[in-house]
């Protein structure tokens, strides 16, 4: 199963009209409220905003008055065709003028999905997001316990502060050497 590394955007104009497709990886079911409102609020004079998400069982697709299984569902195609999950992608479309039909809309939001996630996949696998505020004196224990690409965030202040994915054998060699970290 994999997921989308980074929450990020992408703009397309195809025949007139503007694509604006946001990817975002889902931690939550109550996030893609959240984030479909953030989009509507923040392209308030937007003519369609379709969606689809995959979050585990939970999927759904909104052709938002586009005809029906022309955009929501061939976003949801896509997302589903990377095996992805946890992940909700947002297509805004300012109308150009130029109808696309059927076919053309299926195409349009299809590329506007495709283009957002590409070289942005990531495998997800079991664990925990937390968050570790230490001294300087752990981080050599911290750079051999913690490989870089379960880093999500590190911030090097007066002390340092890691976000980051921990599975089962890092939370039990953080434990095993008394770093606290909160969940």
């Amino acid at each position: 199963m994999f997921s989308v590394n980074n929450n990020t955007s992408n703009e397309m104009i195809i025949k007139k009209s503007k694509f604006i497709t946001h990817i975002f990886r889902l931690n939550n079911l109550s996030d893609i409220n959240k984030y479909i409102d953030e989009i509507k609020n923040k392209y308030k004079d937007y003519t369609h905003c379709c969606y689809a998400y995959i979050y585990e069982n939970n999927i759904k697709a909104s052709d938002d008055n586009e005809p029906s299984g022309t955009a929501g569902t061939p976003i949801l195609d896509v997302l589903r065709k990377n095996n992805l999950d946890h992940v909700l992608c947002i297509v805004i479309r300012y109308f150009g003028g130029i109808k696309l039909g059927a076919n053309g809309l299926i195409r349009a939001y299809s590329t506007s999905c495709k283009s957002v996630i590409e070289n942005n996949i990531c495998e997800l696998v079991d664990g925990y997001i937390i968050e570790i505020n230490t001294n300087y004196e752990n981080e050599k224990i911290l750079n051999y316990l913690i490989k870089e690409e379960n880093i999500l965030n590190k911030e090097y202040n007066e002390t340092i502060n890691l976000k980051i994915i921990a599975n089962q054998k890092i939370i039990n060699n953080l434990n095993n050497n008394n770093i606290k970290y909160k969940k």
